[in-house]
């Protein structure tokens, strides 16, 4: 290989340059051919195939791929001998989005169209690659081209250059993007030829990204804890949290996420914990097993997805989750967990320059008391019980983000109060999507009721009357914040949908505040019965 060069037309980071991949080889003995070119991109310099339609194979060996699956250009330099003349040649051709085989994430194809002078066109050539990536590229993209040709319509011919364009745009948007670190950006090319395919050269390239200032960077995190049985305190919950970040962002490289005080680690769970030797051989049980992750990237057609194994550091001996994700990209995280001032902390570093715009980890819970990694330290339906997750993140540019938000507490939206044998029970589901609510409630007695009174609290505005209320089981009257249900039935449910918040519950819906509904159940005969149900909302 005499020269190897990989060029994007801006080195802005996260830019989305044309990238020029240009080769040239000489010969040594004379007689010998370029059988394979592989090159393995730098880390963070990636390609869309979701950019532009994915050409069937069949299509492709038939040279009908459409033009909106074209994602760059090739030329070659060729020497073709013709009568014992050494004719060169300038081979222009196309590079196409292919329909990617079985597990792979994407696939190129290369359309070399030769001819010679005045003479019939010479056979085309048709090149495929998958594009892989994985730890043995440090996660940088690898395509090898295999088997150039030696010949073709029946004339001897050698390759001495390979000119690779990959557009920075396709028909439906950016292909190819810079990495978005401004760190020096490596290539390497591996190059093997026919009477020597077993010892390939190497060359490599590099470039240095810049304007790593000017790369916006605003991540989320979120998440929720609990589930039906799963809200009481000394009760292990299930815990999701959610870190995203936004089209055009830097890709973070470092993320802590700290739980509130109300979720603590469960310290009986110590036992189930993986030794890092064990986890090194892939032999960890299954109960070091604590939940699942995925990761999401707008360059795969669906998540990467993987177990959670609670193991530890291999040079501490500290505490460590291990998130496993893949296939068709293989990645393993290996997380810190943290103790701090009762709180339960989190931390990934060394995260690849890869564009995952969503990372969803779960964390097991349900089964009883201390059953899971976490264990709740109070009651999460109570009124004022902290849920605050806090993130800290900082992105390959640099730059840093710290972002709070509330675990919105599942199983706390429902609520079903029974008064005592023989007396009325109700039950109510609170929820808002777009800050317009959802309520919807039932109630029983042993005896055939006459009157259901519920009444919204004072932080819900008045709600327009019936247009959006659904009754079963009686006739529902509203008067202001007031429902009331007649009836000469044992059961009654209600659906009242675009209930309206107050401005300061508007303001306080992230929180999911504590809300406390009070109906009063009265039977045809006897006292009536007042049940206060108490609810903090799921919120959408």
């Amino acid at each position: 290989m005499t020269s190897f060069k990989v060029t994007p037309s801006t080195t802005q980071a996260g830019g989305h340059p044309d990238v020029t991949i240009d080769t040239a080889f000489s010969l040594n003995p004379a007689s010998d051919d370029v059988k394979s070119v592989g090159v393995v991109l730098p880390q963070g310099l990636v390609g869309d195939p979701n950019a532009a339609t994915r050409c069937p194979v069949a299509s492709f060996k038939a040279d009908s791929c459409p033009a909106t699956s074209k994602v760059g250009t090739t030329v070659a330099q060729v020497t073709a001998t013709v009568v014992l003349a050494e004719t060169p040649q300038t081979v222009n051709g196309d590079v196409y989005n292919l329909q990617p085989q079985g597990d792979e994430p994407a696939r190129l194809g290369i359309v070399l169209r030769p001819t010679v002078g005045g003479l019939l066109p010479l056979d085309k050539v048709f090149l495929q690659s998958t594009v892989t990536s994985g730890p043995q590229t440090n996660y940088g993209l690898l395509t090898t081209f295999d088997g150039l040709p030696r010949s073709s319509g029946g004339l001897e011919t050698r390759v001495n250059s390979m000119k690779l364009v990959l557009s920075g745009k396709a028909a439906r948007g950016p292909f190819m993007t810079n990495p978005t670190s401004c760190r020096q950006a490596v290539s390497t090319a591996s190059v093997t030829s026919y009477d020597d395919a077993n010892s390939p050269k190497t060359a490599t390239s590099s470039f240095t990204p810049t304007g790593c200032d000017a790369e916006p960077f605003s991540p989320s995190v979120t998440g929720s804890v609990g589930g039906a049985g799963q809200t009481k305190r000394g009760v292990s919950p299930t815990l999701t949290t959610v870190v995203s970040t936004n089209v055009g962002d830097a890709n973070p490289s470092r993320v802590v996420v700290t739980l509130p005080p109300s979720v603590t680690a469960n310290f009986a769970l110590l036992s189930h914990q993986c030794v890092a030797s064990i986890f090194a051989a892939g032999n960890c049980p299954p109960e070091a097993r604590v939940g699942s992750a995925s990761a999401s990237s707008p360059l795969l057609p669906k998540p990467l997805t993987g177990p959670v194994i609670f193991t530890q550091n291999a040079s501490t001996g500290a505490p460590a989750l291990a998130v496993l994700l893949g296939p068709p990209v293989p990645l393993t995280l290996i997380g810190a967990v943290s103790l701090t001032n009762g709180s339960v902390g989190n931390t990934f570093d060394g995260i690849p320059d890869l564009p995952l715009s969503r990372f969803e980890l779960t964390i097991d819970g349900g089964g009883g008391k201390k059953t899971g990694l976490v264990v709740n330290a109070a009651d999460l339906c109570r009124a004022g019980t902290p849920l605050t997750v806090k993130g800290e993140l900082t992105a390959q540019s640099g730059k840093t983000a710290t972002t709070t938000s509330e675990l919105a507490p599942s199983g706390c939206e429902s609520t079903t109060v029974k008064a005592g044998p023989g007396k009325p029970r109700g039950r109510l589901t609170m929820r808002f999507r777009k800050k317009l609510g959802t309520l919807s409630a039932s109630f029983r007695s042993p005896t055939a009721m006459k009157r259901v009174r519920l009444r919204l609290p004072r932080s819900f505005r008045n709600p327009p009357r019936k247009r959006h209320l659904r009754v079963r089981g009686g006739k529902g009257k509203i008067r202001g914040r007031l429902l009331t249900i007649t009836t000469k039935r044992r059961s009654v449910s209600v659906r009242w949908t675009r209930l309206k918040p107050g401005r300061s519950l508007a303001r306080r819906l992230k929180k999911h505040p504590r809300l406390v509904f009070v109906a009063t159940v009265t039977p045809r005969s006897g006292r009536a019965t007042r049940l206060r149900l108490g609810v903090r909302p799921s919120v959408r």
